[in-house]
This record gives C-alpha cells, structure tokens and sequence, in this order.
C-alpha cells in the first residue's frame, strides 16, 4: 500500500517487500538532486547496458536512485507467503541483506545486483564506491502505483538513459531526455546505436 510520499513494491512472490520514502520538504513529487530535509535524493534512470539486460530479460532497465535509509524492507514468514499477513520487518529496516530470501550477485568486483531467492525478481543495483545510493528496480513498484500519477513520474528517466552506446535504433532510442555514452557522469550522446557490450557491474 502507498501513500502520497511513500511507494511499495516487492519481487513477484511477495517473499520480499519495501517502502521507499519520498517525503521531503517540497512533498510530491520530488526533485530530481534536490536535497530532502535528510539530505538525500532521489532521481530515476534508464540503463541499457549488457549487463542489465542479462538480468533483467529487457532492453531497457529502469532503476529508482535513491538512499538506504529512505527505504524500509520487510518479508513475510514462509506461512504467510499466500496469506494477507502483513510482513514482518527486517532486522535492519534499511538493508535487505538481512532477509531469507534476498541475495546477491556481483558481475564486477564491488557492484552487486540484489533479487529475491525465491522467485528470481530482480530488485537492487548497488556499487561499493557509492553507500549512500541505492537503485531499486522501477519495475519492481507495485502495479497500482505504477498506473498513477507517481508511476507517471517514476517512468521518466530524470537522472538520464545510462549506457546509450548499446542503443537498438528506432527501438531502444525513442524516449526523450539526457543520454550517456556510458554510466553516470559520462558524456552525452545523439542518436547513434552501438553494439552495447559494456557494462556497468
């Protein structure tokens, strides 16, 4: 259940879940790198690195950036996966880690790509070098969220399209907005279309 400043989401079986939090002191919606009254932020992507698309069955990746501490987990107990239990908080709210059935992945040494053991739902991206961000699969939102107007915001890339240089033309290449060559902070790009076997971790 979401609320004005708080979104829900969890992997397909429901054997993870979260809140992220995007309270802040302009409300809804927030400021792409506007700092909050907690001094964090929050921002979306795209991502259409190999690596991305390797795990996630798409073309294009979107990803939620924001901080750990804006997000709470939770899991249900194994009795109360096909119930309407309400779940039971991690032991640390604001890591995953810490739940059954949450694991992680690392392609590249100090990236790690966080989903749900059970039915394989792709969840998290986060990078060793950066502790104060995490990225949280667009995707993963519950479905009610994402037909409103805070899917509306969710579904723009207003951090920008991550990894370009793998554009599918007239597939890949249609939504507006900031392209990047590579990751964040590399150089913007046209409309050129590449062949993608970077990656980002």
């Amino acid at each position: 259940m979401s609320s004005t400043n708080t979104v829900s989401g969890g992997c397909l079986c429901g054997a993870v879940r979260y809140n992220i939090d995007f309270g802040g002191p302009d409300g809804w919606p927030p400021k792409a790198g506007h700092p909050s009254s907690l001094n964090e932020f929050l921002s979306t992507h795209t991502c259409q690195c190999t690596q991305c698309r390797k795990r996630s069955g798409a073309l294009i990746a979107p990803w939620i950036d924001t901080a750990p501490s804006r997000i709470t987990w939770s899991s249900p107990s194994p009795s109360s996966l096909s119930s309407l239990s309400p779940p039971s908080p991690s032991p640390n709210p604001n890591s995953p880690t810490t739940l059954p059935s949450f694991s992680e992945y690392s392609a590249s040494p100090g990236k790690h790509r966080g989903f749900c053991t059970t039915c394989g739902s792709p969840l998290t991206w986060r990078d060793d070098e950066y502790p104060d961000v995490l990225e949280v699969t667009t995707g993963s939102v519950d479905g009610e969220v994402l037909a409103g107007e805070m899917g509306e915001w969710l579904g723009r890339a207003s951090g920008g399209h991550y990894w370009c240089e793998a554009m599918i033309g007239g597939v890949t290449d249609l939504q507006g907005g900031k392209r990047l060559r590579g990751g964040d902070g590399s150089e913007e790009v046209g409309n050129e279309d590449g062949n993608g076997n970077g990656g980002r971790g």
